[in-house]
């Protein structure tokens, strides 16, 4: 007999003589979802099942093409977002509603994936601060491939040693679209 169920990752049971029980991780196809009222031991497979945190739903979205919704709020980060893979990070409500704060302590993202795409955020109070290049350059968004577009990037800082660039954005490929860079600082 085969048994399915679904918590978090997908798993499988066959039953019988010669049985064996196969995971498979995070093959829900998404979108996964997030919201400030969410929990990081929810499913995060829809708004009512949302995780609490940012990280948690990029840890799960796993396969490229799949994309993680942020409801409207403040997401107070403890470490970068990483987007090393195909992923669309969006903010629902748009830069003006949804706010990735880096709370002076880290960097707020590095996108480093071709497909990866970063859409709708204000990026805010990140910090890159370092003895040298990487550690000390962009504060706030650190783009190497892929896109961040309709964002807001303002009040980041940069510096820390060595000679620090772009406190708000640096980047060495992919593009920034449609977005406005102001108020950081080296």
């Amino acid at each position: 007999s085969l048994a399915r169920g679904v918590l978090g990752p997908l798993f499988y049971a066959v039953g019988g003589a010669n049985s064996a029980t196969v995971t498979i991780s995070d093959a829900f196809a998404g979108p996964w979802f997030v919201a400030t009222n969410g929990s990081d031991v929810a499913t995060g497979m829809s708004w009512a099942s949302a995780f609490r945190t940012i990280s948690n739903a990029l840890a799960h979205a796993t396969i490229a093409g799949q994309t993680v919704l942020v409801s409207n709020g403040v997401y107070t980060l403890a470490a970068s977002l990483n987007l090393t893979n195909g992923v669309a990070l969006v903010g629902v409500g748009g830069w003006s509603n949804t706010v990735l704060d880096g709370n002076a302590t880290t960097r707020c993202v590095n996108i480093g994936h071709a497909a990866a795409v970063l859409n709708g955020f204000t990026i805010s109070n990140g910090l890159a601060w370092g003895g040298g290049s990487p550690a000390n350059n962009g504060g706030g968004l650190y783009l190497t491939a892929g896109t961040a577009q309709n964002c807001r990037v303002v009040l980041n800082r940069a510096g820390g040693g060595g000679y620090p660039d772009g406190a708000g954005v640096w980047m060495s490929g992919g593009a920034l679209q449609d977005s406005t860079i102001c108020w950081n600082s080296n």
